[in-house]
């Protein structure tokens, strides 16, 4: 029970530091911002929501005493940051290649880190979807 109060803790913090970025990206002004604020905010509520939906989940699995996180689901998240980190590697040096191509450096480091949690994220669902690993 106290590894889930630190997840509702730390989701709670990173909300704030989040709204708090976007509040100041929303000081910088001009009419540009507002583009990347709705979508930062789009992105935030989505993150609490399921977050917290996987907090309700876990709590009433914990009252119901199913267990919360087997053996399979810490190999699925080890062997999607393994393969993840290949990926964004892989990501990572096609972004420095068309770097000189981009104008703008700060719209690629964003689209590499949010990239890098995408590739993360959709290893993570493949794993968990078809249910085993390809161990080769």
């Amino acid at each position: 029970m106290k590894k889930n109060n630190r997840e509702i803790g730390l989701g709670i913090a990173i909300i704030i530091f989040t709204a708090f970025m976007v509040l100041s990206i929303l000081a910088s002004g001009g009419a540009e911002y507002y583009i990347k604020l709705l979508i930062i905010s789009a992105a935030i509520l989505a993150i609490a929501v399921v977050h917290m939906r996987n907090l309700i989940k876990k709590r009433k699995d914990i009252k119901s005493g199913i267990l919360v996180e087997d053996e399979f689901t810490e190999m699925a998240t080890l062997y999607a940051g393994q393969k993840a980190f290949m990926g964004s590697m892989y990501m990572w040096l096609f972004i420095y290649i068309y770097n000189s191509r981009v104008g703008n450096a700060d719209e690629l480091l964003g689209f590499g880190i949010l990239g890098s949690a995408l590739i993360y994220g959709i290893y993570l669902w493949h794993y968990k979807s078809i249910g085993k690993f390809d161990e080769k």
